[in-house]
């Protein structure tokens, strides 16, 4: 099934499921990450219960329901850390964290991410896309960018 890209705000989206890339390190300071943690400070919440720099949550996530919007906020662990290199996204903890994604959603569900990890992360949307792809070979998937 087609990855579905989008012009506009994911937070603002009818999805079910919003997904975005976190570091290991709990902050949720900036991109998308810090609008998930202004609106929805449950997710915040979610990631501060994970353990502090801990690189084994990579590939895993941390997730909470909005019941005001009727929605998932789940937060994938797709980077270890933040700005020291080009490249932070980790393309192997993307994949892992996907699949999960796409475990714990029911198949009528429609799942929205931004252009994850290819933001601040530094990771390259070809590559991005077609993991998203590949895991999600079987459902529709909406990226939202601004």
């Amino acid at each position: 099934m087609p990855v579905v890209e989008l012009k506009g705000d994911l937070l603002a989206s009818d999805c079910k499921v919003i997904a975005h890339g976190c570091n290991c390190f709990r902050t949720m300071g900036s991109g998308v990450a810090r609008a998930i943690r202004q609106r929805y400070p449950r997710a915040y919440d979610a990631d501060l219960a994970t353990s502090y720099g801990d690189r084994s949550k990579l590939g895993s996530y941390s997730a909470v329901y909005d019941k005001q919007d009727d929605r998932w906020i789940v937060n994938l662990y797709t980077q270890f850390t933040f700005g020291t290199k080009p490249v932070e996204l980790d393309y192997e903890a993307l994949e892992k964290g996907l699949q999960c994604l796409k475990a714990l959603s029911e198949p009528d569900w429609k799942i929205g991410l931004p252009m994850i990890g290819c933001g601040l992360a530094g990771g390259n949307w070809t590559r991005v896309k077609a993991i998203i792809e590949t895991v999600f070979n079987d459902r529709t998937v909406y990226i939202y960018q601004l």
